[in-house]
């Protein structure tokens, strides 16, 4: 959050446009541009506007608003992109919003006047159609302790000058600072809670149920229920209004009438407004239900009326966004109450309800919280929902010491998972699922957010844990890394959220389980490490110092690739000074362990110069741990650009790692000590350590590290202009890409093999390449890799 004296840059007039409204009008009118849209939607504000004075003004809003835009003095905020759910039309209004930010853009004033565009969308919405190069992408991040604090400071703030102007700034002051701290007591007793305080809009609910209530709910179904009551009741009978009783929408009403709307809404009106006409078509029905009457009743009809002043009046649930024009107050509250029609129906219902729209992203939020809705008030039909939810994964059985899962991409809403399977007793085959993968995510996001029987959870967390480790540790193409994150997210969260360690206990198991190769128990160390950012004080001490007794030079390669990650280095940077700020009087090898994970943490590029202070100390130390933190010096120094120093500590490393009694353990070590080598131009040096990681790679048989340092390889040659190795290196590559049957892969490949043969002056094979390429990129759908 901005401080009272940050510039912010210019002041520009804020307009504001919903993506959804303008690609619901797109449905009717398949040419109307963005701009044409902009012109209507104003112009519909003309009618709300009634004297004569005012009127004279209205008239030319449209064309007011035009002109600042074209004078470059605008601030243009297109809301929502991600609420355009079916791709062709989130295909054809990105197509318009390019067009709309070339028509009024300004480069010619240079990068900082002009008008400025801001586009917003939800990661799960924009992934599948993404905006052109021309935009950055920010994640907006979540919401740290202090923000919170100061949020909630001022919100405190707002309301008291709100409901109590005739006092005096002091007693605002002192109200909102009692306030504040009231609520940040009552988050900081329960983590549940707290997780919900990262979102500004759940945490300015938060803050209103507990100046209304008192309390606060651990789970976010238990939250908006009491958000629900809150604005519908509490709220309007604190003000102790003279009508409240008789204008109050009680919640029982409210969701009576609200759920069928919400659920009808979420399916057939993307852009989440309905004309007044549709919603009195949608309540009519459900009211002369309620009351034993025909729809058409004329008593009815004003009772919808009645109902649809009084939720948009008095509880802001509901409200006008436009002139007739209605919607949720945001969508979070048109998802619950499109959970609660979900849950308030029989299983067999339920069950059809979830499995017709548990593919689609913009359903993933009423589904979870209409299972944890369930969960509070029958957990043992949660139970037998559940189960018969997700029967169809029993078939999903991998074999993870057999062989990869891999993940065949065809489009964004149907990736093939591919897994080994035992073929009788000793013989292994793979099988191909394209409706493995979807229920399965969904599963883990269920244990993460509703508590089910133990039975059920270990039946899931194995499987989800299974695929995770079967997925390649080297991740070749972005789908699949991308599942992975998700899937080690979700098992940290799964055992935040059920206190019962079985994550731990599984992961433990396998470990143990000498099947399984190296490399897979590499990624479990990983993924114990991430489990670790959730603990604190000894228990942290004691996980980490037992992880660090297992550090072998193979699998601190990969741990250093993730310490790069900055969200995990955060994470663990926090936890760990927390510690030693507390605690003098840690034993020095603990201390060490901590301290090398601790600069670890730091490999970020804001940071490095701390990692590097750390690690300086530790070296003056005697400990095993002596050649990895040379090596973890080196790449520091080559993450702040200092290649010659980085390879003066990759010697220094190597002269002490020469002695480690297994020697294919270095194979990563080679591939880094390469990196700074062919950075410098020195390819000759990095050829031959690659060669070196190569030899060790196929000594272990670790496939999937041939595969990568063979690529390594023929890149290098590339840098050597040796066109004719370089080849002969990509066509291996390719081969070996086939076998593994990954689209995506196979179309790099044939692009690399294209460029080599394209350098050696062999232009027809090279056009074949390029051309086989580009049409597994056009089936993949992969704009802009064609």
């Amino acid at each position: 959050m901005g401080g009272s004296q940050e510039d912010l840059g210019e002041v520009r007039l804020p307009i504001f446009i919903r993506i959804a409204d303008y690609a619901e009008r797109l449905e009717d009118q398949p040419d109307l541009s963005l701009l044409a849209y902009f012109q209507q939607f104003y112009h519909q504000w003309e009618v709300a506007f009634e004297t004569t004075e005012i009127a004279t003004v209205r008239a030319t809003l449209p064309e007011l608003l035009l002109g600042q835009m074209r004078q470059g003095n605008c601030l243009i905020l297109l809301d929502g992109l991600d609420e355009v759910f079916d791709q062709d039309s989130r295909r054809r209004v990105v197509q318009s919003l390019d067009a709309f930010v070339e028509e009024f853009s300004s480069p010619e004033m240079g990068r900082d006047a002009g008008n400025k565009f801001v586009i917003t969308s939800r990661i799960a919405g924009y992934r599948d159609v993404q905006l052109s190069a021309r935009f950055q992408e920010f994640t907006i991040a979540e919401m740290a302790e202090a923000q919170v604090a100061q949020f909630l400071q001022r919100w405190c703030r707002a309301i008291e000058e709100a409901q109590q102007p005739e006092a005096s700034e002091a007693q605002w002051v002192r109200q909102a600072e009692a306030e504040a701290g009231a609520i940040l007591k009552a988050i900081g007793r329960s983590e549940g809670v707290k997780r919900l305080t990262v979102n500004p809009l759940l945490l300015t609910i938060l803050a209103l149920i507990h100046r209304n209530v008192a309390h606060l709910p651990e789970r976010r179904v238990d939250l908006y229920k009491l958000a629900v009551k809150t604005l519908t009741e509490d709220w309007q009978l604190g003000k102790r209004l003279p009508d409240a009783p008789k204008l109050v929408v009680k919640e029982h009403e409210a969701m009576e009438l609200l759920a069928p709307l919400a659920y009808w809404m979420h399916e057939e009106k993307p852009s989440g407004v309905v004309t007044h006409a549709e919603v009195i078509q949608q309540l009519s029905p459900k009211l002369a239900e309620l009351r034993g009457e025909s729809p058409d009743a004329l008593a009815v009809q004003q009772a919808v009326e009645s109902f649809l002043r009084r939720v948009r009046e008095t509880t802001g649930l509901f409200v006008e966004r436009a002139p007739s024009v209605y919607g949720f107050m945001h969508l979070t509250f048109e998802e619950y109450f499109a959970a609660r029609y979900i849950a308030d129906n029989e299983l067999r219902d339920m069950l059809a309800l979830i499995q017709e729209h548990w593919h689609e992203p913009r359903w993933e939020e009423p589904i979870l919280l209409a299972l944890g809705y369930l969960g509070s008030h029958s957990p043992n039909q949660l139970n037998r929902l559940v189960e018969q939810l997700f029967t169809d994964l029993d078939q999903y059985q991998p074999i993870v010491s057999q062989g990869d899962i891999r993940i065949k991409y065809r489009s964004a809403q149907n990736n093939i998972l591919v897994f080994p399977v035992w073929n009788g007793e000793s013989e292994v085959r793979y099988k191909e699922s394209g409706s493995t993968l979807q229920p399965l995510l969904l599963a883990g996001k269920v244990l993460s957010q509703v508590e089910l029987n133990s039975k059920i959870r270990i039946k899931l967390i194995e499987k989800l844990i299974l695929t995770y480790i079967g997925l390649p540790e080297l991740c070749f193409n972005d789908v699949e890394h991308k599942i992975e994150g998700q899937l080690l997210i979700l098992l940290r969260q799964i055992e935040s959220f059920q206190q019962a360690e079985e994550v731990r206990d599984y992961f433990a198991k396998l470990n143990s389980d000498l099947s399984i190769p190296a490399w897979k128990r590499m990624k479990i160390q990983l993924a114990k490490l991430h489990l670790a950012c959730d603990m604190r004080g000894q228990e942290l001490v004691n996980y980490v110092t037992e992880l660090i007794s297992q550090l072998d030079p193979f699998w601190f390669g990969f741990f250093m690739r993730a310490c790069e990650d900055g969200n995990w280095g955060t994470e663990m940077s926090q936890a760990l000074e927390l510690i030693q700020y507390k605690d003098k009087n840690i034993e020095q090898s603990n201390s060490i362990s901590l301290d090398l994970i601790k600069a670890l943490s730091y490999l970020r590029e804001k940071h490095i110069d701390r990692a590097i202070t750390l690690l300086e100390d530790l070296c003056k130390q005697e400990h095993r741990l002596a050649a990895l933190t040379t090596w973890a010096q080196a790449v520091c120094y080559r993450g702040k650009g200092d290649e010659p120093r980085a390879i003066k500590y990759y010697k220094k490393s190597f002269e002490q790692l020469k002695s480690y009694p297994d020697q294919n353990a270095l194979c990563c070590f080679w591939q880094w000590w390469a990196t700074s080598y062919r950075s410098i131009g020195k390819y000759e040096e990095a050829l031959k350590c690659v060669q070196h990681g190569l030899s060790h790679a196929r000594n272990m048989g670790w496939e999937n590290g041939y595969l990568f340092l063979k690529e390594e390889i023929a890149k290098i040659y590339s840098d050597l202009k040796d066109y004719e190795f370089a080849s002969e290196n990509f066509q291996t590559v390719h081969n070996l890409y086939g076998e593994i049957g990954c689209d995506l892969l196979i179309a790099g490949s044939e692009s690399n093999l294209g460029k080599a043969l394209q350098s050696q002056g062999k232009y027809e094979e090279a056009i074949t390449h390029f051309q086989q390429s580009r049409d597994r990129y056009q089936q993949l759908d992969k704009e802009k890799d064609v």
